[in-house]
């Protein structure tokens, strides 16, 4: 509201086009309007909604209203020579909400890879895990049947007669 107040204290439409211009090349900005204390229009860039046109008797304070397919911001404008204003700004949310879109589908997009990958590696560290117990519980099997050579050769031999003991009782008391 400060490059505006200079337009507001002289009733300068020239100055107002000039701001209002350097801002227009902003994609978002959909509507700029500059009242004067007593409701005139002294410039707008497109056309200011109805909410908008609510400003145009002036404001109190800036404030930032969220419509559903635009962002508001009102502020007063009071110039050092006195005369007041509004300066009300209205945004499209079009590309907040493109924007929105594409980061949902991205995030859609590694969650399923994740849990894609995730189930893969859980499968994998299933299957390992499955074929050790399958090996322990044969190998317990025999012991508890009584072949005491069963922990001498393959598998059992590699992990060692204490493991195996371990496992055994372990399974024993299941």
């Amino acid at each position: 509201s400060a490059q505006v107040s200079s337009a507001v204290a002289f009733d300068d439409k020239e100055t107002a086009r000039e701001v209002f211009d350097a801002v227009s090349s902003d994609t978002d900005l959909s509507a700029a309007a500059l009242w004067l204390s007593d409701g005139r229009l002294l410039h707008a860039l497109g056309t200011p909604g109805a909410i908008a046109q609510n400003a145009k008797g002036g404001v109190a304070r800036r404030q930032v209203f969220n419509l559903p397919d635009r962002i508001l911001a009102v502020s007063p404008v009071q110039s050092r020579e006195g005369p007041k204003g509004t300066l009300a700004l209205e945004f499209s949310k079009d590309e907040l909400t493109a924007t929105r879109a594409e980061l949902e589908r991205a995030s859609l997009l590694a969650g399923g890879i994740a849990l894609v990958f995730g189930s893969a590696f859980a499968l994998l560290i299933a299957q390992s895990f499955a074929r050790r117990l399958r090996a322990i519980s044969s190998v317990a099997e025999k012991v508890a049947a009584g072949d005491g050579g069963a922990c001498r050769t393959g598998w059992c031999a590699a992990m060692g007669n204490a493991l195996i003991a371990s496992c055994s009782s372990g399974f024993l008391q299941l």
